[in-house]
This record gives C-alpha cells, sequence and structure tokens, in this order.
C-alpha cells in the first residue's frame, strides 16, 4: 500500500509551542498584584494637584455689555440723503458703526494703552494711593516701552471680546488678579471706548464742517454775483420781454440764481449740522449690563485640576505597571536580552554621570 503523505498535523514548531513572548495576561496579573498602586497614585496626584492651586495666584474675571449706537447717516447727508431716497438710491451702512468694528477698536493699541495707563485706587493702601494698570498685567521693565509692550501683550491675553450678530450687542470679559481691579479695568475700557468714539466723530464733523464752509462761502459768493449781475441786466434792459434774445438771457440768469439758492441752502444746513455734531458730547456707548464686582475666582479651578491630576497619576501608573510587566516578562523568557538592555542602561547613566562631571 502506498505510503500516505503526511498532513500539517505531522509538522511541529516546539518554537512557537513554547510562546517565548509571553501571554496578553501578563498585564492583568501584573495590576492585580500591584492593585494599590492604581489608588495611591491618583489619589496622592489629585492630592497634590490640588495643594497646588493654592500657591497660584487667584484670577477674577468682570463681564460687561454695550450696545454702540449708530449715528444715523441719512441725518448728517441732509438733502442729498433725501433726493437719492426719491432716486431710489440707498446708502449702505458704514463698517465704522458695526459692532465688529468696535469689537477691534477694543483690542487695538490706542484703546488698551490708555487703558493700562489709567490708575486704580489701591486697595488696602491709604487714602489717595493709587497703582497703573499696567502694574497688573506686566512687571515694571527699564524702559517704558518695554514695559508697555509687555503690558499690552498681558492685557491681550486676559480680555475677550465677543460679538452677537442677530442683536448687536458687545461682551467685554476682563480678568485680573484683584476682583475689584477687574471690574475697574472693564468699566475702563467702556470708558475710553466711548472718548475714542466721540473724539473720532467730532473729528469727522469738523472736517465736514471745514469743508462744508468753503463750499458755503463759494456758493454764497456765486450766487451774489449772479444776483448783481441780474440787477444790472434789469436796470440797463427794462423792456426785454419784447426781445427774445434779451428774454433767453433773463430766463438763463434766472435758473442759474435758483440753483445756486438751493445750492446755498442745502450747504447752509449742512454746515449748521456739522457744527453741532463737533460740540455733541452725547455717549454712543449704551451699557446693557455694568461690570460688577466678582464673587468668586475664575482661576485656578482647584474641582477640575484634582480630577486632571488623579488622571494623570493613573496615566503615570498604568504606564509603570506596562514597563515592570514587560521587564518580568523579559528577565524570565529572554535572560539575554535583559542581560543586555541592564547593561546598556549602566552605560547610559555612566555616561551621563561623567557628562555632568565634566560640566562640574
Amino acid at each position: 500500500m502506498p505510503t500516505p503523505y503526511p498532513g500539517p498535523t505531522a509538522y511541529h514548531d516546539d518554537h512557537v509551542a513554547t510562546d517565548e513572548g509571553g501571554s496578553n495576561w501578563d498585564l492583568l496579573d501584573a495590576i492585580v498584584a500591584r492593585w494599590r498602586v492604581l489608588i495611591v497614585l491618583p489619589l496622592v496626584s489629585a492630592a497634590l494637584a490640588f495643594a497646588l492651586t493654592f500657591a497660584v495666584t487667584p484670577t477674577y474675571t468682570a463681564t460687561t455689555s454695550f450696545i454702540a449706537d449708530a449715528p444715523d447717516r441719512s441725518s448728517a447727508l441732509g438733502g442729498f440723503a433725501s433726493m437719492a431716497a426719491q432716486l431710489g438710491v440707498g446708502f449702505s451702512s458704514s463698517p465704522t458703526s458695526s459692532p465688529a468694528f468696535y469689537a477691534d477698536v477694543l483690542y487695538s493699541n490706542e484703546v488698551m494703552g490708555r487703558v493700562l495707563q489709567s490708575r486704580l485706587p489701591a486697595r488696602g493702601g491709604a487714602r489717595g494711593d493709587s497703582l497703573l494698570v499696567m502694574e497688573l498685567y506686566a512687571r515694571k521693565k527699564k524702559t517704558p516701552e518695554d514695559w508697555m509692550d509687555r503690558a499690552l501683550k498681558g492685557l491681550r491675553k486676559n480680555s475677550s471680546v465677543s460679538v452677537n450678530p442677530r442683536t448687536g450687542i458687545i461682551e467685554l470679559k476682563t480678568t485680573a488678579p484683584d476682583a475689584q481691579a477687574s471690574m475697574l479695568v472693564a468699566r475702563r475700557f467702556v470708558e475710553v471706548l466711548n472718548e475714542f468714539n466721540l473724539g473720532t466723530r467730532q473729528s469727522q464733523a469738523r472736517q465736514r464742517r471745514r469743508f462744508t464752509g468753503d463750499r458755503l462761502r463759494e456758493s454764497q459768493d456765486s450766487l451774489a454775483r449772479l444776483e448783481d449781475a441780474l440787477q444790472v441786466f434789469l436796470q440797463t434792459n427794462r423792456s426785454f420781454r419784447e426781445a427774445p434774445a434779451l428774454q433767453a438771457r433773463y430766463d438763463r440768469l434766472q435758473r442759474q440764481i435758483s440753483v445756486y439758492q438751493e445750492l446755498y441752502t442745502t450747504l447752509r444746513r449742512e454746515y449748521e449740522a456739522a457744527r453741532i455734531s463737533e460740540v455733541n458730547d452725547t455717549p454712543l456707548i449704551t451699557v446693557v449690563e455694568r461690570a460688577t464686582v466678582p464673587l468668586r475666582r475664575s482661576a485656578p479651578n482647584r474641582g477640575l485640576m484634582a480630577v486632571v491630576g488623579a488622571m494623570l497619576g493613573g496615566f503615570v501608573a498604568l504606564v509603570w505597571l506596562l514597563v515592570v510587566s514587560s521587564l518580568g516578562q523579559l528577565r524570565t523568557r529572554r535572560r539575554a536580552d535583559y542581560e543586555r538592555l541592564v547593561q546598556a542602561s549602566r552605560t547610559f547613566l555612566g555616561t551621563l554621570g561623567a557628562r555632568g562631571a565634566l560640566r562640574k
């Protein structure tokens, strides 16, 4: 009878059956054997993180919200806007009247610089004592420029502005190491923004008044010359209606006078409106929610820090158990590789010690 061909079971691999790499249960065995590490280390880490929060300087955040009232451009343009409306031409809103514009202005060096140079009453100090806002956000440097630069970075880091696109309400949050200081800084932001807004508006009105005044004088002179020309014409041509050429000249003078009269009236109205706007000091900022002293600190959050510390301790414990389990498997099943690893570690540590001695 022919000898049957041996099947796959006829070949035996003793190397595979030995399982030198260890099983997946070794890590579980290490965890069970050292379960106290998984409990103690997260608890210790949480306690340390909680204790560190007492060494961190607490900060407080004050919130204020306001609306920037946009000026009516149609009233500023007067008769020109009315004429454009009759022709079906509308004026688009100016970008400088949008809430996003005021939010960007709050972050500008101009506004933040004025806020930083403001003085706040020193808490707990003698009456009349004050401190610069710059001292809250940066330590005093050798040069005022360097101090201001660092203070600007600190104030930008500790302030945030958000805009509600549906309502146009601008919300400002400022953070400071003192609760009352955070409130005063937030209020000072609104005051400086309003001063900047009024100054810009009055400057624009001043430029408009000057331009309108020049045009008003020109139109007044032109109107006076035309009226003088019409008076001379009527004195020298009493019977002008009987001559077609004189009648045409008279009609032309009348049309020119009517145009300049309307122009003079419009420019006069614009000139008076510009004068009023130039001295107008009505605030354009309407405060919706005034900043108050925060009752609770915004940072550090001790509960959150404890949870993060516990999670970090648990992660470190798992990594440590994994390393211990892997080294145990290596020492038991692959003794030669374990000895090489130990020798390499000793050589590396010896090299570090030699380098440290040379540096000393």
